[in-house]
């Protein structure tokens, strides 16, 4: 970690990644969005950084992680352009899912309406028992809500 927090080059690596992440649009470079978003997403944990990129950039890596799944109230399922991919990213995910969590204690975000967030909420409420990817998506929900509150109570 500390490699990681004194070295400039990380820094950098960072800025550029913050500035291209929002520019990935469309389904045609998931695999290297996911690769270049867990990247991030562990580099921020440690750097605990947010420069002028950061809103933009924390909202995609949030659509990112929340877009794999399409939730509704009965169900729960892999969104079509994950599905040719999801052997490659899976992993990926997980591990940017897990990072992002860490990242919600210092990153101002305003994003607990998001659509995606409300749906998932709602299907994974009802559940009893959940897999490893529901259980990381309703931390991560968890932990959104209460970055929202404390930003509530900062205002």
């Amino acid at each position: 970690a500390a490699f990681v927090t004194d070295s400039n080059h990380f820094a950098r690596l960072l800025d550029h990644l913050q500035v291209l992440l929002p520019k990935l649009d469309g389904d045609d470079f998931l695999v290297l969005k996911t690769n270049c978003i867990t990247l991030s997403a562990m580099l921020l944990r440690h750097r605990r950084y947010f420069g002028e990129d950061a809103r933009s950039f924390y909202n995609s890596v949030l659509h990112f992680v929340g877009n794999v799944f399409e939730c509704e109230r009965n169900s729960c399922t892999l969104s079509a352009p994950f599905i040719p991919v999801w052997k490659d990213v899976e992993e990926l995910w997980f591990l940017a899912g897990k990072a992002l969590i860490d990242c919600l204690n210092f990153c101002p975000l305003v994003t607990k309406k998001a659509a995606w967030i409300q749906k998932a909420s709602l299907y994974l409420a009802g559940k009893e028992s959940k897999s490893e990817h529901e259980q990381l998506l309703s931390s991560l929900i968890v932990e959104i809500e209460r970055a929202g509150v404390a930003d509530q109570q900062r205002d």
